[in-house]
């Protein structure tokens, strides 16, 4: 059951699933929301405290405030405290690393491991942004058949036609634009000097088809961040979480085996 949590300039949605004693964090991209993550709860849910929420101004969650992309992380943090996590594994996907990327680096005391799905946003690289913005005005000009390919690949596609309606089902749910901004530093990004704060170990998983992220940008992103892992989905696009949940929660079961077992 969905919750609500007062905090400044804003209300988020929020869902908790099982009580173990350690607490993962799931934070969702641009085009969905707390649904995304139904390949991921069931299975962590029996050994762990899972959290999932909406950012402001996705869906239910409200930015009352109009700072938007600005307090993402901020917003986490207010959501660990209030609801008295006081260390966490954080998983962010696509637009959900600008949250816990920043959050990681100026908070890194919390956070004992990291994981980065097909992302690099919430790192200041004027290079890499440009990069980003580039690919992302590409996808933004294509058909909406070819960009359904961009967002999961054509074998995807063409094997789980379910998996793709249910994909357009939770992006209807969304009535704020998803465009949210440049991911600078004046949107609440950090600076490359704060990388360094990235003291934990840090999974950055990508799939190798993924067009709005190239790998080429994800790989420089991967060199940039210390004690840094890189893992390539070898048939995953940009959703590789929900392509192919097997290999994504494999792989953070192994990141949660390096702290808890």
């Amino acid at each position: 059951m969905t919750k609500t949590l007062d905090l400044t300039g804003g209300r988020l949605v929020f869902e908790g699933f099982g009580d173990g004693p350690e607490t993962i964090v799931f934070v969702h991209d641009a085009g969905r929301n707390h649904l995304s993550w139904w390949n991921q709860t069931p299975r962590f849910q029996d050994d762990f405290r899972c959290a999932t929420y909406e950012v402001r101004d996705w869906q239910q969650s409200q930015d009352l405030s109009g700072e938007r992309l600005t307090v993402f992380s901020r917003d986490l943090g207010n959501l660990m405290d209030q609801l008295e996590i006081s260390q966490t594994v954080l998983v962010g996907w696509s637009m959900g690393g600008f949250s816990v990327q920043a959050l990681a680096a100026r908070n890194y005391e919390h956070v004992p491991r990291l994981m980065i799905a097909d992302t690099m946003v919430g790192i200041c690289d004027d290079a890499m942004l440009g990069a980003l913005q580039d690919s992302l005005a590409a996808a933004d000009s294509t058909t909406p058949e070819t960009w359904m390919t961009q967002m999961f690949g054509l074998a995807y596609v063409q094997r789980s036609p379910g998996g793709v309606f249910l994909y357009n089902q939770f992006r209807t749910l969304n009535t704020s634009p998803t465009n949210v901004g440049g991911y600078s530093v004046e949107d609440g990004a950090f600076t490359i000097d704060e990388l360094k704060n990235l003291t934990m170990s840090v999974v950055l998983l990508v799939g190798i088809v993924d067009m709005l992220i190239p790998l080429p940008l994800f790989k420089r992103a991967a060199d940039l961040i210390p004690h840094a892992k890189h893992v390539e989905v070898q048939t995953g696009s940009h959703s590789a979480y929900g392509e192919l949940p097997d290999e994504f929660n494999r792989v953070l079961e192994e990141l949660l085996a390096e702290v808890y077992d």
